[in-house]
């Protein structure tokens, strides 16, 4: 009896240790199944983290592209717009220097205060009413040389014209603008106002 019970008996645990035995093999196959899909998922997350981190590098370069293009955009525009102004005031000067006869002084020689004056008219006619910045330019040059001549009045007409147009222009804290003051308050002091 005790034979057919450890035979009958045997089997069952043999079959019981087997499948035991399955379980963990199977077990640890799971398990490195597992760990290996942890690894994967992982570096499936660095590589989108990554690839997010390039984007943004990217989008920054080009951010930065786009703001350079501009920046090169308006320098060029500014430019543009100095070569224009430098043009029309050079051939401002050269029809006023060139419409100065001699004949027309009537045998009396001309004097620098004679030819700013001409040149005050013809501002003052709207010869560069088309360029405000050139109208500026010219009449800031007319106030700074009569204040160096002593003509504080005339000096002071131009500078106050200046002052508006540039305030207008480029705003009223602007370097050019604020040099224009101090050139105005030199001629209103010096006339005692």
């Amino acid at each position: 009896m005790s034979e057919s019970f450890s035979k009958d008996q045997g089997l069952p645990a043999v079959i019981t240790l087997l499948l035991a035995i399955l379980l963990l093999v199977g077990g640890g196959g799971s398990f490195l199944l597992y760990q290996r899909a942890q690894t994967a998922r992982a570096m499936a997350a660095a590589a989108r983290e990554q690839k997010m981190a390039q984007r943004a590098l990217a989008e920054r370069a080009l951010m930065e592209t786009v703001r350079a293009r501009q920046t090169a955009t308006a320098a060029g525009a500014r430019a543009d717009e100095e070569a224009a102004k430098a043009a029309a005031i050079s051939r401002f000067l050269v029809q006023v220097l060139s419409s100065s006869d001699p004949a027309a002084a009537q045998g009396r020689q001309l004097t620098a205060s004679d030819l700013l004056d001409r040149v005050g008219e013809r501002i003052d006619a709207g010869e560069l009413k088309t360029s405000p910045e050139a109208e500026a330019s010219v009449r800031s040059t007319l106030g700074t040389t009569y204040l160096s001549l002593g003509l504080y009045g005339k000096a002071e007409a131009h500078l106050r014209a200046t002052v508006e147009l540039r305030t207008k222009a480029l705003g009223a804290s602007h370097p050019d603008v604020a040099k224009d003051q101090e050139n105005l308050a030199k001629a209103l002091q010096a006339q005692g106002k």
